[in-house]
């Protein structure tokens, strides 16, 4: 939108003005919204599969305990890669802070936690499946291991976002300023379209 002075005063400007609103305090990252819509098209899709096949072909196999120590050990791993972050951000690291490798811990943090929610909604579709059949000794301890998954996929949910807010740097206040009207005795606007000429 345009701001026009009435021509009360000579050598007015038309100057756009940006909207107004409360900056964004962050770059927009991985939110836990997304991971959300993640976890929650997993576990629909999962169930309609899962169902399906359980159905008419047969029972998918159950999860082994190896598939549950992976993500527990891919949360330790980006754990230790973002601590050197961590204590940079606090000022207690004495060596040059590698921007390459700071950028690829975010990306590994933010891929983690969307994975964590894919994978805890899809076991988690699972064991809703094996439910009815929850009766065997054998479905219970699937649905048992299921359930692992499902909190070693939170605990990748978990990590990823704590990592990701250790990569996170604020801008600093004066960074963020609104457009406002400026005239020409005022000096240059910021955002100026020229001169107003009435028609």
């Amino acid at each position: 939108m345009a701001d026009v002075d009435g021509g009360d005063r000579a050598g007015a400007h038309v100057v756009n003005r940006a909207p107004d609103r409360t900056p964004r305090r962050d770059d927009g990252g991985l939110r836990p919204a997304t991971i959300g819509w993640a976890f929650a098209l997993a576990l629909s899709v999962g169930y309609l599969i899962q169902r399906l096949l359980n159905d008419h072909i047969g029972r998918m196999p159950f999860p082994g305990w190896y598939g549950a120590v992976l993500p527990v050990l891919l949360c330790v791993l980006i754990v230790i890669a973002g601590l050197p972050i961590r204590r940079w951000r606090a000022g207690r690291l004495r060596r040059r802070l590698d921007p390459l490798r700071a950028f690829r811990t975010l990306l590994l943090a933010r891929a983690a936690a969307l994975a964590g929610g894919l994978v805890a909604g899809w076991y988690l579709a699972q064991a809703l499946v094996l439910v009815p059949d929850a009766e065997s000794a054998v479905v219970l301890r699937g649905i048992q291991w299921c359930l692992a998954y499902v909190a070693a996929g939170l605990s990748m949910i978990g990590c990823g976002l704590l990592v990701q807010s250790w990569c996170r740097l604020d801008p600093p206040d004066d960074s963020h300023k609104s457009y406002e009207r400026y005239d020409a005795d005022d000096g240059d606007a910021p955002y100026d379209d020229g001169p107003y000429e009435p028609r």
